[in-house]
C-alpha cells in the first residue's frame, strides 16, 4: 500500500520558546518523511520564531522533511491558518500548534483510518494535558460513544451544540486537503477557528474518534485556555458571531445554526457581564429566543438550559 502525502500546517505567532520542539515532533513521525510537508505560518513574530524555524530547516532538509516557511503581518489565527491551508499540497491535512506536540504514531495511524474509508472527513483522538513545567499530563476526557466507531458528522455537531463542548480540534484535527480546501475563514473567528474546522468538516461527511491520545497540548502562561476569562470572553463573543455569519451562508442544517445562534447569544451576555454593561432587557431576550424555539429544541430543551447554563447567564451582577 502506498503511503499518501500529508501536509502539517503550524500556524505561530511569539512561540520561539516551544516551535522547535513541535517540527521536532513531525521529524519523529513513523511515516515516510519523503510523503510529509510541514507548512509555518509566522503571523508577524518579533520574538525570534523565525530564527527558531531557520535553525529546524536544516534538521528537516536532514531527515527528508519538506519544510516552508510563510511570514506575515499579523493578522490572527484564522488567517494565518486559512494561508496554510491554501498553501498545503498533501492529501490530509493535519493542524499542529506551534506549542503542541505529535506522538511518533500520529500520522500514520490517522492516515490508516482515512484509508480505511473514503466517506470519513475528519479524524480526531484525545489529546494529552501536559504541564512540562510541573511535570504532570492527563489524558482528556471523551465520551466512549463516540469513540473508536464512525458516526455521521451533522449527528456529531449537533452531540458537541447540544451539550455546549467542543473537541477533535487543535493539534488532535485531521481533515482531508480536497474538502479544506473550500472552506471559507474570517479574521474575527480568531482561536476559535480550531472549533469552525471541526465544524466545517462534520458537516461534510463523516467522523472517527480514535481511543487513542496522540498529541500532547503543551499547558502554559501564554496558551490561550489559561487567558483570564474577561479576555476570553470578548475573544468567544466575537468570534461566534464570525462563526454564525459562516453558517448562515453555508449548507448547515436549521438545527445546528440555532445551536450556534444559543452559543453566540450566550457569548454576547457573559462578555457582557465582564465588562458592566448586561441589561435585564438582553436576559429578556435570551429568554425569548428560548421559548421561542421550544419546539426546535424539543425533548433536550432542559439540557441546552443546563449546559449553556442559561440561569446563571440570567442571574443580575452582584
Amino acid at each position: 500500500m502506498t503511503n499518501p502525502s500529508v501536509s502539517i500546517i503550524i500556524p505561530t505567532y511569539n512561540q520561539a520558546m516551544f516551535i522547535a520542539e513541535a517540527i521536532d515532533s513531525v521529524l519523529a513521525q513513523n511515516y515516510p518523511k519523503v510523503e510529509i510537508e510541514i507548512i509555518v505560518i509566522d503571523d508577524g513574530s518579533t520574538d525570534g520564531t523565525r530564527e527558531a524555524v531557520e535553525r529546524s530547516a536544516s534538521a528537516c532538509r536532514s531527515g527528508g522533511v519538506s519544510l516552508k516557511s510563510v511570514h506575515r503581518s499579523n493578522s490572527g489565527k484564522a488567517i494565518a491558518t486559512k494561508v496554510g491551508i491554501d498553501a498545503a499540497s498533501g492529501k490530509y491535512i493535519f493542524n499542529l500548534d506551534s506549542d503542541d506536540k505529535f506522538l511518533p504514531d500520529k500520522i500514520k495511524k490517522v492516515v490508516d483510518v482515512f484509508e480505511s474509508d473514503k466517506e470519513i472527513v475528519h479524524v480526531a483522538h484525545p489529546v494529552i494535558y501536559w504541564n512540562a513545567d510541573r511535570g504532570t499530563k492527563k489524558v482528556e476526557s471523551v465520551p466512549d460513544k463516540i469513540l473508536g466507531q464512525k458516526i455521521r458528522g451533522q449527528d456529531l455537531l449537533l452531540y458537541f451544540l447540544k451539550n455546549n463542548r467542543f473537541i477533535g480540534g487543535g493539534s488532535t484535527f485531521a481533515g482531508r486537503s480536497e474538502m479544506l480546501k473550500k472552506i471559507d475563514i474570517s479574521k474575527e473567528m480568531g482561536f476559535s477557528v480550531d472549533a469552525y474546522l471541526v465544524y466545517y468538516s462534520l458537516n461534510q461527511g463523516a467522523s472517527f474518534f480514535m481511543d487513542e491520545p496522540l498529541s500532547l497540548y503543551r499547558l502554559h502562561a501564554g496558551a490561550y485556555s489559561l487567558k483570564n476569562a474577561s479576555q476570553r470572553s470578548e475573544i468567544d463573543a466575537i468570534a461566534n458571531k464570525a462563526i454564525l455569519s459562516e453558517m448562515r451562508g453555508a449548507s448547515f442544517h436549521d438545527d445546528i445554526k440555532l445551536l450556534q445562534e444559543l452559543r453566540t447569544i450566550i457569548s454576547d451576555i457573559k462578555y457582557k457581564e465582564f465588562s458592566g454593561t448586561k441589561k435585564s432587557s438582553d436576559v429578556l431576550s435570551l429568554w425569548s429566543f428560548v421559548w421561542t424555539h421550544r419546539k426546535a429544541f424539543g425533548r433536550d430543551i432542559f439540557k441546552i438550559i443546563a449546559k449553556y447554563r442559561i440561569l446563571q447567564r440570567s442571574m443580575p451582577i452582584i
